[in-house]
């Protein structure tokens, strides 16, 4: 699985706003090395899916909306990767339909979509930092982020 730009700067603007109760676009977009003008477009979703709260005005800002605990990367990873659906893709929009098997492993995606997504559900935005007044990560999650840093940055 590859994870898209959009996916990474949603994760990136959720750690920035980790850091502060409030904290502008501009700053969560220097944070994720993207320009504002796309945050503001990847702020707007979380904001719409409940994950994010905006406030206007002078000390206004984008915060965290639940507890950093409470944020599942599968969840983050649905909003921003429609392509994870669990139900996987269609047999009939794959581009050999009619070659025996399409419906077979149409279905082997769907079911190790789902498991990825499983995984990633295990584990919350609160676990990927690991600093004073946080959670302490336990030994299962701390083995099991060292394995998917064997990988590539950008491939779980």
């Amino acid at each position: 699985m590859r994870l898209t730009r959009r996916s990474e700067i949603a994760i990136g603007i959720l750690l920035a706003c980790m850091e502060k109760d409030l904290t502008s676009i501009r700053d969560a977009a220097e944070h994720c090395g993207t320009t504002k003008q796309n945050a503001s477009h990847v702020t707007a979703e979380l904001v719409r899916a409940g994950l994010l709260i905006s406030q206007t005005g002078q000390y206004g800002g984008i915060g965290l909306a639940r507890s950093a605990g409470d944020i599942r990367l599968g969840e983050v990873l649905r909003l921003t990767q429609p392509d994870l659906d669990p139900a996987g893709p269609d047999p009939n929009a794959l581009r050999f339909p009619t070659v025996s098997g399409a419906s077979a492993f149409a279905g082997l995606i769907r079911t190790a979509t789902g498991a990825s997504l499983a995984v990633l559900n295990q584990f919350t935005l609160a676990d990927l930092v690991d600093g004073e007044g946080r959670k302490p990560m336990s030994a299962d999650r701390r083995d099991a982020l060292s394995l998917s840093d064997r990988h590539e940055s950008r491939r779980l």
